[in-house]
């Protein structure tokens, strides 16, 4: 009874409190916006006009809107409708409930064109609940070339101070909007920024604007480079030279533009300018021809360079899929291409090649896609292993020995198999049973001295066979993880 009598005011205090405010999860500048959201089927992102009932007429700035497309069908639905916008670049996050898009304020160089030299604003939609609002502040200008998502909560992209132009790479909470600075690099203009399938790496253009190749009416030529580094922003290193062609493709200068790291992170694919006075969109403004972009890719460690695509078209902004495929976009609708026009999503791979993946009818040209980025995978067994990779995208333990193919994977262990064939020691690669370091059917201490003794006690370089959180770190929570519960001293069959 008394625990009854004193249980009463703190039930009426409950009651007194205010309904939960599910505004109060987004910022308070967010407004209301029509959003459709991303299936399960989808996989991948790209802006398009194709959504008005015409072409829009000659002279009038395109506002595109970003659909979403499944690969295997070709079918797509509309993701956005913000219409005023003038956008270019867009990213979704991991969990494919968020984009961040970049949005182009006007003519704010005062060259007559809306293009990547002018300011920009980052915008958050998330797509569920229909909210939007400005990430980046006023007096900045952020995204231009490209921005991704490191995790669900947190976006990178460059960044600059209006009036300024060398931009920095920067990371932000998506909702705060609170700016961690990458790189402070006064000399060097850092765009096109991408992020590693893992979130481990970023690939990013640098320009070093010491370096002046030579000069025309829009001022100093450089060259643009293809960089990689840690997501910290640590161990930046450069991977391609930009080419050597030499002059303007369009507004900038011609080199290598939009990198995205392959799956793997062990090469990245690029567009290169090879040619100069071709593909001119707007013979009218004063901009000159966009010129020839290919498709290339660079080894990150041996820096070996390979063109893939031939085309004399413009190929730009390519990303790499798990199964060897590489999505851009292809512009080839100037007087050059009349016999074969194309706008839209073309794909490559290694092995070269260009294939066009929606080819319309001539009248119908303008439909095609500007921009196309891949969706990220599904984890659809919430392991940690992306369904691409997973050999049991339905179960989170193919083997059934407790640990999840997503750690497995992780670790290079054997994902499908539970337990060594035979107790020969360290004759089977990769281990099956994770405690087992040496797989002999039996988690000894001697496995834990294996694992654990150069890291742990000295310690050294990270291993990934030693991370059983698969978290990126190895410390005692890992030998616990390991080889707690009853794993040390026992043995599989």
């Amino acid at each position: 009874m008394r625990a009854i009598l004193l249980s009463l005011p703190l039930a009426a205090l409950l009651l007194a409190l205010p309904a939960a405010d599910n505004a109060a999860a987004f910022p308070p500048d967010a407004i209301d916006v029509q959003t459709d959201t991303v299936r399960p089927e989808d996989d991948l992102l790209f802006t398009s006009v194709r959504h008005l009932a015409s072409q829009p007429p000659a002279g009038e700035q395109w506002r595109p809107e970003v659909f979403a497309m499944d690969l295997q069908t070709l079918q797509h639905h509309r993701l956005t409708f913000m219409d005023t916008q003038v956008m270019r670049h867009m990213a979704a996050s991991p969990d494919r409930s968020k984009l961040a898009i970049t949005r182009i304020l006007g003519d704010t160089n005062g060259s007559t064109n809306i293009d990547e030299l002018d300011d920009q604003v980052i915008w958050i939609i998330d797509l569920p609940s229909g909210k939007a609002w400005p990430l980046t502040e006023d007096a900045t200008s952020a995204g231009a070339g490209g921005l991704d998502w490191l995790d669900d909560s947190t976006l990178v992209f460059n960044r600059r101070a209006l009036g300024d132009s060398q931009y920095d790479l920067a990371t932000a909470n998506y909702l705060t909007g609170a700016v961690t600075l990458l790189t402070n690099t006064p000399t060097i203009i850092e765009t096109d920024v991408g992020a590693s399938v893992d979130g481990d790496l970023l690939s990013y253009i640098a320009t070093d604007t010491t370096d002046i190749l030579g000069s025309d009416e829009f001022g100093p030529l450089f060259k643009s480079k293809v960089w990689v580094m840690n997501a910290d922003g640590s161990d930046p290193r450069q991977v391609t030279d930009g080419g050597a062609l030499i002059g303007r493709a369009g507004p900038l200068s011609a080199g290598d533009y939009d990198p995205e790291l392959s799956p793997d992170n062990s090469k990245v694919v690029f567009g290169r300018a090879v040619a100069l006075g071709a593909n001119d969109i707007d013979p009218g403004d004063p901009i000159p021809p966009a010129g020839t972009h290919r498709v290339y890719t660079a080894d990150v460690d041996t820096l070996q360079v390979a063109e893939l695509t031939q085309n004399d078209s413009v190929a730009l902004i390519p990303d790499w899929d798990f199964d060897g495929t590489i999505y851009f976009a292809e512009i080839a609708i100037t007087a050059e291409h009349a016999a074969d026009p194309y706008l839209g999503i073309a794909t490559t791979s290694e092995a070269g090649g260009l294939t066009r993946l929606e080819p319309f009818p001539p009248q119908d040209i303008w439909k095609g896609a500007l921009v196309a980025k891949l969706l990220p995978s599904l984890d659809s067994d919430s392991d940690g292993a992306l369904d691409p990779v997973d050999p049991c995208p339905a179960d989170p333990d193919c083997d059934a020995d407790t640990f999840s193919d997503g750690v497995e994977l992780h670790m290079g262990a054997d994902p499908l198999l539970a337990c060594p064939v035979d107790t020969l020691p360290d004759n089977e690669q990769p281990d099956p049973w994770p405690p087992d370091a040496d797989d002999d059917r039996a988690a000894e201490i001697g496995d834990v001295i294996a694992l654990f003794r150069d890291i742990v006690l000295i310690p050294a370089a990270y291993q990934p066979r030693s991370d059983f959180t698969a978290d990126g770190s190895v410390n005692v929570g890992d030998v616990i993880a390991g080889y707690g519960g009853g794993k040390i001293l026992s043995s599989c069959s």
